[in-house]
């Protein structure tokens, strides 16, 4: 295990040698790995997740540093996975979880080892989803910063969303763009005070000056004062009896106007407000009538369904000669197929019945040979007991009329069939 001190955004950077054994791999023997720690308020322990996703060819390494939120609900139960857009290329999927100690809870930060075969470049943007699994799947995620150890380069991402289905935009997969500098001005603006030039804390523009604190305090014991001074007269002016009865009397009001009548106003207007004008809003949505589609995408007419649309087979293939063969097989088999893999995926488009050299467009069913991206399917990687597939393949659509979904089911058994 491997811990550090890391701390929120924006502050000098102070760097730390970090030493010792995560998981086998000796971070001492990486180049020196040294990574820089901001130093805003106090040191956090926080440690350092290898991901076990990580290609143990892949070489170049970004910390990827994850910020839950503090709000009611923040953490997750669901296995997050993230992917690194950059000038240069992608990242492959990799979930964010550690074998030992739970992560993404509220208000916590973790750190996270992310490896590629190869540097990304500038980054773009990073995309974010789970698989809303567990008890508690909803996740509101605070900021995520990504920091490029070769180059000590920083990018950093103001999420401030919630990944779920019935919190906010009733999302599980969302793509969060770097922040740009004015976005950093604003975000350290909202958690730091302004100082001047020479190290000062410079006035704010708006408000009274600083030095009205003084003459409120001043107001504050005058009128003590001179309420005091008043209601001593007021005593020796009725007489010793009559002020015990005028102090009693003031008391028993005071209390049953704290815990009596205040109480009772306030469930008063809270009925009503909750009863009665809520009661008019909901008659008036319920007679208002909906002219086109609702605003919000996806949704059915009652606003709380979810169309998830027609059911779909797709069917990912590995490639053809991805193992080698023995010469002494060779005559018997003629084409030796690898275990899958993001490598060995097979992306090549086909004619009916897998045929390489005659591709047929006419029909409404060509394109179940054709080989569809994930983006263009609106696909997400499935972690399968066996591997990590891509969210794109081979695939064929229902449709919603049952007929038509039947006579699909039975050509793709055929597309099943002929793959053996």
């Amino acid at each position: 295990m491997v811990s550090f001190a890391v701390n929120p955004f924006f502050s000098t950077d102070t760097s730390f040698d970090i030493s010792g054994t995560v998981g086998g791999l000796s971070l001492t023997g990486l180049d020196g790995l040294i990574i820089p720690v901001s130093n805003l308020k106090e040191n956090i322990e926080v440690k350092i997740t290898v991901l076990e996703d990580n290609d143990p060819f892949a070489q170049y390494r970004y910390l990827v540093t994850v910020f839950t939120g503090h709000r009611r609900g923040a953490a997750t139960t669901s296995k997050v996975t993230l992917t690194l857009y950059g000038l240069e290329g992608e990242s492959e999927p990799h979930h964010l979880t550690d074998p030992d100690t739970p992560v993404l809870e509220r208000g916590g930060v973790d750190v996270f080892l992310l490896c590629t075969f190869f540097p990304l470049g500038e980054l773009q943007s990073i995309r974010l989803w789970h698989d809303n699994s567990g008890d508690s799947p909803s996740w509101y995620v605070n900021r995520v910063l990504v920091h490029d150890l070769a180059w000590d380069q920083k990018w950093y991402f103001l999420c401030n969303s919630w990944l779920a289905v019935d919190i906010g935009e009733c999302v599980l997969d969302k793509v969060f763009p770097v922040a740009t500098e004015q976005d950093m001005k604003q975000f350290r603006w909202s958690l730091t005070p302004s100082f001047s030039g020479d190290g000062k804390k410079s006035s704010s523009s708006k408000g009274l000056p600083w030095w009205f604190v003084f003459i409120a305090w001043f107001l504050v014991a005058a009128t003590s004062g001179v309420s005091g001074f008043f209601t001593m007269l007021y005593g020796l002016h009725y007489g010793k009896e009559n002020s015990i009865k005028w102090l009693i009397s003031m008391a028993i009001s005071f209390l049953e106007s704290l815990f009596i009548t205040q109480p009772l106003k306030v469930l008063g207007f809270a009925a009503f407000f909750a009863l009665v004008l809520k009661k008019v809003e909901h008659e008036d949505e319920e007679n208002t009538a909906i002219d086109g589609p609702l605003s919000a995408p996806g949704f059915i007419t009652d606003g709380n369904s979810k169309l998830v649309g027609s059911a779909r087979i797709r069917q990912v293939r590995v490639k053809g000669d991805t193992c080698p063969i023995s010469p002494k097989l060779q005559h018997v088999i003629q084409e030796c197929h690898a275990p899958y893999s993001l490598q060995t995926e097979d992306t090549s488009d086909y004619g009916e019945h897998w045929n390489a050299s005659v591709f047929d467009n006419s029909s409404d069913l060509s394109s179940a040979w054709h080989y569809q991206s994930q983006s263009k399917l609106r696909g997400h990687p499935v972690w399968g007991k066996l591997a990590i597939y891509r969210g794109g393949g081979y695939t064929i659509h229902l449709g919603t009329d049952p007929k038509n979904a039947s006579r699909y089911h039975l050509y793709s058994c055929k597309l099943l069939v002929y793959l053996l």
